[in-house]
């Protein structure tokens, strides 16, 4: 069955603005989600930190990563089936509450001088649990707070928020808690997911998923498979997404030994590379809107396919850090635009009572490449040099850009929001 062949049904009455542009409901969300991000950042940096502090064998140090992503693939269809049972807000609070709670014990523990590897490990992977909830749900209820035309605008300026929040604000935040006590990094982020669970808890409207508790869960989650598969347009994005972050993992996992080897930076410098990136992502999430506007959602797509195959030759070619940086950050600006021109298309696409469900499944895809692209990246790296993985992503993206430019096209993705 083609695009055309599934539509989704009329808003069941969002949860409209009191005035301006958004309401005070899309607020207290945008700002619940800045809270979490900052705590989720805190942890980027202080969890591995800890965790070095712990022990020096890097295969326990990067089980850190398999703790925290694990979940994804464990609970993320399970976690799409309740958000689109119960009220998506609740979820949302009590989740961050449980992630408020692991870190907080995780803190205390430090705190008495019970410094254990099992016990972060455990705490990385409840974070990680209760994210597929959170990230399922809130992208899940905004079509409910805000118009149909401002989804590109809202979306933009939450996946903006959370780029400054998670990778420029929260890092250095967490590095620098972490030398004035191991403890306070952890305590601070759990009192960052408090913060957000209350702002949460303020949001008005129906906020529920309204499939109740009457079905089977297996067959909610086949349906949402089926409704997945079936679409074309929401299945080829899902599809597409998975091409970028394989390679995207592919090359961020030797980027490192590239920063060092072939561009000579420090490990600030390298802290510097990132920023680039994070700042190119921040400007994409603002950009994503007033892009899409003037050229339509079919080029926005092309474009943030292209960009990042640039960005991946012009690291392979050059030995400037400053050309790195702007390559990184052009990069992650394009994958900013597509992750909100996609994020838009799902939430008009995708029927209410099934959006959480069919997001779970399409981010099974997407996040589903990330383990596969890095031991590809890594294995290429090791076996044709550093920058081999860097010019089998340029290629290779280049190749996907041209064969789904004319796939999704501006007419097509406007019917599969049924405009």
């Amino acid at each position: 069955m083609g695009d055309d062949d599934v539509r989704r049904d009329p808003p069941a009455g969002p949860a409209r603005r009191a005035g301006g542009r958004f309401g005070t409901t899309y607020r207290l969300l945008w700002s619940g989600t800045a809270s979490a991000n900052l705590a989720d950042g805190i942890v980027l940096s202080a969890g591995p930190l800890l965790a070095a502090a712990i022990t020096r064998d890097p295969v326990l140090v990067s089980g850190l990563v398999v703790a925290q992503r694990l979940p994804w693939f464990l609970f993320t269809l399970i976690s799409g089936a309740l958000v689109d049972r119960h009220d998506r807000r609740r979820i949302m609070v009590v989740a961050n509450l449980m992630r408020a709670c692991a870190l907080a014990l995780l803190a205390a523990a430090l705190g008495a001088g019970i410094e254990s590897l099992a016990l972060l490990y455990a705490a990385v992977f409840a974070l990680g649990v209760s994210e597929t909830f959170v990230d399922n749900a809130s992208l899940a209820v905004l079509p409910a707070i805000v118009g149909r035309d401002d989804l590109d605008a809202a979306n933009g300026r939450i996946f903006a928020t959370q780029s400054v929040m998670n990778e420029l604000v929260g890092p250095p935040l967490g590095s620098v808690l972490f030398t004035v006590a191991i403890a306070a990094p952890f305590g601070g982020a759990a009192l960052g997911f408090t913060a957000g669970a209350l702002l949460v808890a303020g949001m008005h409207g129906s906020l529920s998923g309204g499939r109740g508790d009457a079905h089977d869960m297996g067959s909610e989650i086949s349906d949402g498979f089926r409704w997945f598969w079936r679409h074309r347009i929401i299945r080829t994005v899902a599809l597409m997404a998975g091409g970028l972050n394989f390679f995207s993992a592919a090359t961020l996992g030797v980027l490192v030994l590239v920063a060092q080897e072939r561009l000579g930076v420090t490990d600030t410098g390298y802290g510097l590379l990132l920023a680039a990136a994070a700042l190119g992502g921040v400007a994409g999430g603002w950009g994503a809107e007033p892009l899409t506007r003037r050229l339509g959602w079919g080029p926005a797509i092309f474009v943030s396919n292209l960009l990042p195959a640039i960005g991946h030759a012009g690291i392979a070619l050059t030995t400037d850090a400053a050309v790195a940086a702007l390559m990184l950050a052009f990069s992650s600006f394009a994958g900013m635009v597509g992750n909100v021109v996609v994020a838009s298309l799902r939430q008009t696409a995708i029927p209410n009572e099934m959006l959480g469900r069919v997001t779970s499944v399409y981010r099974l895809f997407g996040l589903g490449a990330l383990p596969l692209g890095a031991a590809f990246g890594g294995f290429t790296a090791s076996a044709f040099g550093l920058v081999a993985p860097f010019w089998i992503a340029a290629g290779c993206l280049t190749v996907m850009a041209l064969v789904l430019l004319p796939i999704l096209t501006t007419d097509a993705i406007r019917r599969a929001r049924g405009g």
